[in-house]
Protein backbone atom coordinates (compact mmCIF):
# COMPACT_ATOMS: atom_id res chain seq x y z
CA UNK A 1 0.00 0.00 0.00
CA UNK A 2 1.21 3.67 -0.47
CA UNK A 3 -0.29 6.37 0.66
CA UNK A 4 0.91 10.53 0.78
CA UNK A 5 2.54 11.20 4.48
CA UNK A 6 3.35 14.72 5.42
CA UNK A 7 7.38 14.63 6.49
CA UNK A 8 7.84 17.31 8.57
CA UNK A 9 9.82 20.59 7.20
CA UNK A 10 11.53 21.95 10.68
CA UNK A 11 8.78 21.11 12.49
CA UNK A 12 6.04 22.71 10.43
CA UNK A 13 5.52 21.19 7.45
CA UNK A 14 1.25 21.49 6.74
CA UNK A 15 0.99 22.97 10.29
CA UNK A 16 0.40 26.73 10.48
CA UNK A 17 0.70 29.29 12.26
CA UNK A 18 -1.99 31.08 14.34
CA UNK A 19 -4.64 33.11 12.57
CA UNK A 20 -4.60 37.02 12.74
CA UNK A 21 -7.46 37.52 16.08
CA UNK A 22 -10.68 38.92 15.49
CA UNK A 23 -11.79 40.25 19.03
CA UNK A 24 -15.07 38.44 19.13
CA UNK A 25 -14.53 35.70 17.50
CA UNK A 26 -12.97 32.31 18.87
CA UNK A 27 -8.77 30.98 18.21
CA UNK A 28 -8.10 30.01 15.06
CA UNK A 29 -5.17 28.03 14.26
CA UNK A 30 -3.88 24.31 14.08
CA UNK A 31 -3.59 22.22 16.85
CA UNK A 32 -1.40 19.20 17.92
CA UNK A 33 -2.44 16.36 20.18
CA UNK A 34 0.58 15.67 22.98
CA UNK A 35 0.45 13.39 25.91
CA UNK A 36 -2.22 12.76 27.82
CA UNK A 37 -4.70 13.71 30.78
CA UNK A 38 -7.98 12.44 32.84
CA UNK A 39 -9.74 15.56 31.78
CA UNK A 40 -13.33 14.37 32.76
CA UNK A 41 -12.30 13.04 35.92
CA UNK A 42 -13.50 9.39 34.95
CA UNK A 43 -10.33 7.68 36.22
CA UNK A 44 -9.48 7.20 32.30
CA UNK A 45 -6.58 9.17 30.51
CA UNK A 46 -7.27 11.29 27.49
CA UNK A 47 -5.18 12.93 24.81
CA UNK A 48 -4.55 16.15 25.37
CA UNK A 49 -5.72 19.04 22.43
CA UNK A 50 -3.31 21.96 22.38
CA UNK A 51 -2.85 25.07 20.08
CA UNK A 52 -0.12 25.19 17.60
CA UNK A 53 0.86 29.06 19.03
CA UNK A 54 3.86 28.66 16.63
CA UNK A 55 4.68 26.61 14.37
CA UNK A 56 8.61 27.52 14.89
CA UNK A 57 10.33 29.86 17.16
CA UNK A 58 13.61 30.47 18.65
CA UNK A 59 12.02 32.67 21.50
CA UNK A 60 12.28 29.86 23.87
CA UNK A 61 15.62 28.91 23.54
CA UNK A 62 17.26 31.31 25.44
CA UNK A 63 20.80 31.79 23.63
CA UNK A 64 20.76 29.22 21.36
CA UNK A 65 19.35 30.50 18.34
CA UNK A 66 19.95 26.78 16.47
CA UNK A 67 17.44 25.36 19.26
CA UNK A 68 14.30 25.52 17.17
CA UNK A 69 10.94 24.70 18.99
CA UNK A 70 6.88 24.03 18.12
CA UNK A 71 5.30 26.04 20.88
CA UNK A 72 1.99 24.45 22.51
CA UNK A 73 -1.02 26.11 24.59
CA UNK A 74 -3.16 23.48 25.87
CA UNK A 75 -6.92 24.70 24.26
CA UNK A 76 -8.52 23.04 27.24
CA UNK A 77 -8.55 24.47 30.93
CA UNK A 78 -7.97 21.84 33.76
CA UNK A 79 -8.77 21.59 37.25
CA UNK A 80 -6.08 19.54 38.95
CA UNK A 81 -7.52 19.39 42.44
CA UNK A 82 -10.84 18.11 42.02
CA UNK A 83 -13.43 20.60 40.30
CA UNK A 84 -11.46 23.54 42.17
CA UNK A 85 -8.32 24.09 39.99
CA UNK A 86 -4.78 25.00 42.11
CA UNK A 87 -3.71 27.99 43.79
CA UNK A 88 -0.90 29.60 42.70
CA UNK A 89 0.42 29.98 46.11
CA UNK A 90 0.11 30.24 49.72
CA UNK A 91 -0.79 34.06 50.19
CA UNK A 92 1.94 34.55 53.12
CA UNK A 93 4.92 32.99 51.28
CA UNK A 94 8.98 34.47 51.22
CA UNK A 95 9.03 37.96 48.98
CA UNK A 96 11.52 37.45 46.29
CA UNK A 97 12.23 38.52 42.68
CA UNK A 98 9.90 35.94 41.09
CA UNK A 99 6.71 34.82 42.60
CA UNK A 100 6.63 31.89 39.42
CA UNK A 101 10.09 30.24 40.50
CA UNK A 102 9.40 29.21 43.76
CA UNK A 103 5.14 28.67 43.03
CA UNK A 104 2.93 25.60 44.03
CA UNK A 105 2.10 25.83 40.16
CA UNK A 106 5.55 25.83 38.90
CA UNK A 107 6.54 22.80 41.04
CA UNK A 108 3.05 20.72 40.05
CA UNK A 109 3.32 21.17 36.50
CA UNK A 110 7.37 20.32 36.14
CA UNK A 111 6.93 17.04 38.39
CA UNK A 112 3.62 15.64 38.93
CA UNK A 113 1.98 16.69 35.67
CA UNK A 114 4.96 16.37 33.36
CA UNK A 115 6.01 12.92 34.86
CA UNK A 116 2.01 11.44 34.61
CA UNK A 117 1.10 13.04 31.28
CA UNK A 118 3.82 12.12 29.22
CA UNK A 119 5.76 9.14 27.83
CA UNK A 120 9.81 9.18 29.04
CA UNK A 121 10.03 9.95 25.33
CA UNK A 122 8.03 12.69 24.80
CA UNK A 123 9.29 14.36 28.48
CA UNK A 124 12.26 14.08 26.50
CA UNK A 125 11.34 15.97 23.41
CA UNK A 126 9.96 18.74 25.66
CA UNK A 127 12.46 21.79 25.54
CA UNK A 128 13.68 23.36 29.04
CA UNK A 129 12.09 27.07 27.60
CA UNK A 130 14.46 29.57 28.43
CA UNK A 131 12.94 33.14 27.71
CA UNK A 132 14.83 36.14 29.75
CA UNK A 133 13.41 38.90 27.97
CA UNK A 134 9.92 40.02 26.41
CA UNK A 135 9.57 39.33 22.52
CA UNK A 136 9.46 41.71 19.68
CA UNK A 137 6.27 40.17 19.17
CA UNK A 138 4.79 39.87 22.95
CA UNK A 139 1.42 42.34 23.40
CA UNK A 140 1.48 45.82 25.63
CA UNK A 141 1.64 45.48 29.31
CA UNK A 142 -1.81 45.85 30.34
CA UNK A 143 -3.45 49.22 31.65
CA UNK A 144 -5.43 48.20 34.40
CA UNK A 145 -3.85 45.22 37.18
CA UNK A 146 -0.48 45.50 35.22
CA UNK A 147 1.71 42.51 35.52
CA UNK A 148 5.45 41.92 35.69
CA UNK A 149 7.33 40.44 32.76
CA UNK A 150 8.23 37.13 34.68
CA UNK A 151 10.90 35.47 32.54
CA UNK A 152 11.43 31.35 31.71
CA UNK A 153 14.71 29.47 33.55
CA UNK A 154 14.23 26.31 32.00
CA UNK A 155 10.59 24.72 32.25
CA UNK A 156 9.20 21.71 30.56
CA UNK A 157 5.95 22.90 31.55
CA UNK A 158 4.83 26.32 32.32
CA UNK A 159 2.02 29.01 31.83
CA UNK A 160 1.74 31.77 29.40
CA UNK A 161 2.72 35.78 30.73
CA UNK A 162 -0.29 38.58 30.96
CA UNK A 163 2.21 39.90 27.18
CA UNK A 164 2.35 36.34 25.69
CA UNK A 165 -1.17 36.28 26.22
CA UNK A 166 -1.75 39.40 24.20
CA UNK A 167 0.50 38.57 21.26
CA UNK A 168 -1.18 38.91 18.03
CA UNK A 169 1.35 35.92 16.22
CA UNK A 170 -0.27 33.76 18.77
CA UNK A 171 -3.79 34.51 17.71
CA UNK A 172 -4.59 36.23 20.86
CA UNK A 173 -5.94 40.03 20.65
CA UNK A 174 -3.20 42.98 22.16
CA UNK A 175 -6.03 44.23 24.75
CA UNK A 176 -6.67 43.58 28.11
CA UNK A 177 -10.88 43.43 28.40
CA UNK A 178 -11.91 41.68 25.38
CA UNK A 179 -10.61 38.45 23.51
CA UNK A 180 -12.85 35.67 22.93
CA UNK A 181 -10.02 33.79 21.43
CA UNK A 182 -8.87 33.68 25.09
CA UNK A 183 -11.64 31.75 25.73
CA UNK A 184 -11.07 28.28 27.04
CA UNK A 185 -13.50 25.41 27.36
CA UNK A 186 -13.27 23.04 31.02
CA UNK A 187 -14.55 20.18 30.36
CA UNK A 188 -14.44 19.23 33.62
CA UNK A 189 -16.94 21.45 34.50
CA UNK A 190 -18.54 21.82 31.03
CA UNK A 191 -18.29 25.61 30.88
CA UNK A 192 -15.23 27.89 29.74
CA UNK A 193 -13.22 28.51 32.80
CA UNK A 194 -10.18 30.69 34.48
CA UNK A 195 -7.10 30.07 34.15
CA UNK A 196 -3.46 31.02 35.61
CA UNK A 197 -0.60 32.91 34.05
CA UNK A 198 2.79 32.89 35.72
CA UNK A 199 2.79 36.59 35.88
CA UNK A 200 2.57 38.76 39.30
CA UNK A 201 0.63 41.85 39.63
CA UNK A 202 2.73 44.91 40.04
CA UNK A 203 1.95 47.83 41.98
CA UNK A 204 3.51 50.84 41.43
CA UNK A 205 1.54 53.07 43.97
CA UNK A 206 1.44 49.68 46.91
CA UNK A 207 4.55 48.24 46.87
CA UNK A 208 3.29 46.27 49.90
CA UNK A 209 1.18 44.29 48.03
CA UNK A 210 3.62 43.70 45.39
CA UNK A 211 3.13 39.41 45.21
CA UNK A 212 -0.35 38.99 46.53
CA UNK A 213 -1.99 38.63 43.42
CA UNK A 214 -0.96 36.84 40.37
CA UNK A 215 -2.28 37.27 36.23
CA UNK A 216 -4.89 35.37 35.13
CA UNK A 217 -7.67 35.12 32.14
CA UNK A 218 -10.74 35.37 33.61
CA UNK A 219 -13.35 34.03 30.76
CA UNK A 220 -11.81 36.31 28.15
CA UNK A 221 -10.03 38.99 30.15
CA UNK A 222 -6.75 39.64 31.63
CA UNK A 223 -6.26 40.45 35.07
CA UNK A 224 -5.40 39.05 38.56
CA UNK A 225 -6.54 37.04 41.34
CA UNK A 226 -5.20 36.43 44.24
CA UNK A 227 -2.67 33.83 45.08
CA UNK A 228 -4.69 31.60 46.71
CA UNK A 229 -7.46 31.54 45.49
CA UNK A 230 -8.71 28.79 43.20
CA UNK A 231 -7.85 28.72 39.43
CA UNK A 232 -7.98 26.20 36.36
CA UNK A 233 -4.36 25.58 34.90
CA UNK A 234 -3.47 25.59 30.82
CA UNK A 235 -0.47 24.47 30.36
CA UNK A 236 2.11 25.59 27.88
CA UNK A 237 5.56 23.81 26.54
CA UNK A 238 7.81 23.86 23.55
CA UNK A 239 8.92 20.83 21.74
CA UNK A 240 12.44 20.56 19.84
CA UNK A 241 11.75 20.13 16.35
CA UNK A 242 15.32 17.80 16.33
CA UNK A 243 13.06 15.05 17.82
CA UNK A 244 10.06 15.03 15.57
CA UNK A 245 10.28 13.43 12.43
CA UNK A 246 6.78 13.12 11.01
CA UNK A 247 3.45 14.69 11.59
CA UNK A 248 0.63 13.12 10.39
CA UNK A 249 -3.13 14.83 10.25
CA UNK A 250 -5.93 13.29 12.70
CA UNK A 251 -9.04 16.02 12.41
CA UNK A 252 -9.49 18.66 9.37
CA UNK A 253 -7.81 19.05 6.46
CA UNK A 254 -3.81 19.14 6.59
CA UNK A 255 -2.75 22.87 6.08
CA UNK A 256 -6.65 24.26 7.25
CA UNK A 257 -7.38 26.23 9.73
CA UNK A 258 -8.72 23.91 12.61
CA UNK A 259 -6.47 21.30 11.38
CA UNK A 260 -4.94 18.40 14.26
CA UNK A 261 -1.66 16.57 13.76
CA UNK A 262 -0.05 14.38 15.94
CA UNK A 263 3.66 13.30 16.14
CA UNK A 264 6.21 11.17 15.64
CA UNK A 265 9.02 11.28 17.47
CA UNK A 266 12.63 10.43 17.11
CA UNK A 267 13.69 7.25 20.01
CA UNK A 268 17.39 7.02 19.85
CA UNK A 269 17.34 3.95 21.41
CA UNK A 270 15.77 2.33 18.59
CA UNK A 271 17.57 1.87 15.58
CA UNK A 272 17.37 -0.19 12.06
CA UNK A 273 20.44 -1.22 10.11
CA UNK A 274 19.82 -2.51 6.07
CA UNK A 275 22.59 -4.92 5.07
CA UNK A 276 23.71 -5.35 1.57
CA UNK A 277 21.72 -6.95 -1.12
CA UNK A 278 22.51 -8.47 -3.93
CA UNK A 279 19.57 -10.79 -4.84
CA UNK A 280 18.22 -10.54 -8.30
CA UNK A 281 14.94 -8.79 -7.95
CA UNK A 282 12.17 -7.24 -10.04
CA UNK A 283 12.25 -4.00 -12.37
CA UNK A 284 9.44 -2.54 -9.49
CA UNK A 285 10.54 -4.42 -6.62
CA UNK A 286 13.35 -3.90 -3.89
CA UNK A 287 13.86 -6.22 -1.61
CA UNK A 288 16.70 -4.70 2.09
CA UNK A 289 17.44 -7.16 4.32
CA UNK A 290 18.17 -5.55 7.69
CA UNK A 291 18.80 -5.60 11.62
CA UNK A 292 16.58 -3.76 14.32
CA UNK A 293 19.18 -3.30 17.01
CA UNK A 294 18.94 -0.78 20.45
CA UNK A 295 17.12 -0.98 23.83
CA UNK A 296 13.81 -0.01 22.70
CA UNK A 297 13.23 -2.05 19.69
CA UNK A 298 10.83 -4.54 21.30
CA UNK A 299 9.00 -2.32 20.71
CA UNK A 300 8.75 -1.52 17.12
CA UNK A 301 5.57 -2.58 15.93
CA UNK A 302 6.73 -2.29 11.63
CA UNK A 303 9.07 -1.56 9.58
CA UNK A 304 8.07 1.70 7.16
CA UNK A 305 10.38 3.02 3.66
CA UNK A 306 9.74 6.79 2.62
CA UNK A 307 10.32 7.83 -1.09
CA UNK A 308 11.43 11.64 -1.10
CA UNK A 309 12.25 14.07 -3.86
CA UNK A 310 15.59 15.46 -1.42
CA UNK A 311 17.76 14.37 1.65
CA UNK A 312 15.75 14.50 4.54
CA UNK A 313 18.14 15.79 6.97
CA UNK A 314 19.18 19.10 7.03
CA UNK A 315 22.92 20.71 7.58
CA UNK A 316 20.84 21.77 11.11
CA UNK A 317 19.83 18.75 12.23
CA UNK A 318 16.16 18.67 11.20
CA UNK A 319 13.94 16.96 9.15
CA UNK A 320 13.26 18.33 5.82
CA UNK A 321 11.60 16.49 3.31
CA UNK A 322 8.37 18.34 2.34
CA UNK A 323 5.63 15.50 0.98
CA UNK A 324 6.84 12.18 0.77
CA UNK A 325 5.74 8.64 -0.21
CA UNK A 326 4.72 6.65 2.80
CA UNK A 327 4.71 2.41 2.48
CA UNK A 328 4.06 1.29 5.72
CA UNK A 329 4.26 -2.05 7.44
CA UNK A 330 6.84 -3.04 4.51
CA UNK A 331 8.98 -5.55 6.14
CA UNK A 332 8.83 -9.57 6.16
CA UNK A 333 10.87 -11.90 7.90
CA UNK A 334 13.79 -9.51 8.15
CA UNK A 335 13.77 -7.77 4.78
CA UNK A 336 12.05 -4.81 3.81
CA UNK A 337 10.18 -5.51 0.73
CA UNK A 338 8.63 -2.84 -1.53
CA UNK A 339 7.61 -1.33 -4.88
CA UNK A 340 8.68 1.34 -6.34
CA UNK A 341 6.27 4.41 -7.30
CA UNK A 342 5.86 4.65 -10.70
CA UNK A 343 6.64 8.38 -10.42
CA UNK A 344 10.10 6.88 -9.34
CA UNK A 345 11.05 3.58 -12.01
CA UNK A 346 12.77 5.93 -14.78
CA UNK A 347 15.02 8.08 -12.20
CA UNK A 348 18.55 7.08 -10.34
CA UNK A 349 17.98 6.74 -6.90
CA UNK A 350 19.94 8.42 -4.64
CA UNK A 351 20.45 11.44 -7.25
CA UNK A 352 17.06 11.92 -8.80
CA UNK A 353 15.38 10.56 -5.33
CA UNK A 354 15.98 9.34 -2.09
CA UNK A 355 14.71 5.93 0.38
CA UNK A 356 14.56 5.62 3.51
CA UNK A 357 14.01 2.94 5.98
CA UNK A 358 12.52 3.78 9.34
CA UNK A 359 11.18 1.03 12.47
CA UNK A 360 8.14 2.71 14.02
CA UNK A 361 6.19 2.25 17.20
CA UNK A 362 2.73 2.68 16.32
CA UNK A 363 3.45 6.13 14.06
CA UNK A 364 4.49 7.24 17.87
CA UNK A 365 8.39 6.77 17.61
CA UNK A 366 10.39 5.77 15.17
CA UNK A 367 13.58 5.00 14.85
CA UNK A 368 16.15 7.34 12.82
CA UNK A 369 15.94 7.38 9.11
CA UNK A 370 18.76 5.41 7.49
CA UNK A 371 19.32 5.61 3.60
CA UNK A 372 19.70 2.75 1.29
CA UNK A 373 20.77 3.09 -2.62
CA UNK A 374 19.92 0.66 -4.94
CA UNK A 375 21.17 0.99 -8.86
CA UNK A 376 18.89 0.50 -11.44
CA UNK A 377 19.49 -3.50 -12.18
CA UNK A 378 18.02 -3.07 -8.02
CA UNK A 379 21.79 -4.00 -6.39
CA UNK A 380 21.23 -2.20 -3.01
CA UNK A 381 24.11 -0.67 -1.08
CA UNK A 382 24.18 1.08 2.11
CA UNK A 383 25.71 4.65 2.42
CA UNK A 384 28.50 4.49 4.90
CA UNK A 385 28.22 7.21 7.87
CA UNK A 386 31.59 6.57 9.27
CA UNK A 387 32.75 5.73 12.82
CA UNK A 388 31.89 8.85 14.15
CA UNK A 389 28.34 9.06 13.22
CA UNK A 390 27.99 5.71 14.52
CA UNK A 391 29.71 6.51 17.68
CA UNK A 392 27.81 9.76 18.07
CA UNK A 393 24.53 7.70 17.65
CA UNK A 394 25.66 5.08 20.44
CA UNK A 395 26.03 8.21 22.77
CA UNK A 396 23.03 9.45 22.20
CA UNK A 397 21.21 6.27 22.59
CA UNK A 398 22.89 6.07 25.75
CA UNK A 399 22.07 9.40 26.89
CA UNK A 400 18.70 8.74 26.33
CA UNK A 401 18.72 5.52 27.97
CA UNK A 402 20.08 7.28 30.97
CA UNK A 403 17.85 9.92 30.91
CA UNK A 404 14.99 7.46 31.39
CA UNK A 405 16.72 5.47 34.33
CA UNK A 406 16.60 8.86 36.54
CA UNK A 407 13.27 9.77 35.30
CA UNK A 408 12.11 6.97 36.73
CA UNK A 409 13.82 6.73 39.92
CA UNK A 410 12.80 10.39 41.18
CA UNK A 411 10.83 13.61 40.48
CA UNK A 412 12.65 16.98 39.50
CA UNK A 413 12.82 19.37 41.94
CA UNK A 414 12.54 22.99 39.97
CA UNK A 415 13.37 24.54 43.58
CA UNK A 416 16.51 27.02 43.95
Amino acid sequence: MIINFLIIIQGNYGIENPSKPIIDEAWQGNYVYFGEYDMDNDGKKEPVKYRVLSKCTTDFSGNDSTVKTMLLDCDNVFLPDGDKGMIFHELNYAVDDSKWNNSILREYLNNDFLTSSFSLQEQAAIANSVKENVAESDGDVCDIQPQRWTALSGDKIFLLDAREVRNESYGYSDEQWGGDNRKKFCIQRQENWSWWLRSEEEHPTLPENDGMCAGAISRRVVICFFVNEYCGVSPVLNVRLSDVLMVSIVEGTAGQTGAAYKLTLINPAMEIRPEQSTSAQSEEQVTVPYRLTGADIDNATWVSVLFTKKDILTADGYYDAGEAIYIPNAGQDGKAVFSIPEEYRNKECGTDYHVYLIAENETDYASKPVEIVYSKDHMVTVPQTGDAGGLLEKMYAVCFILFCIWMRRGKISLHR
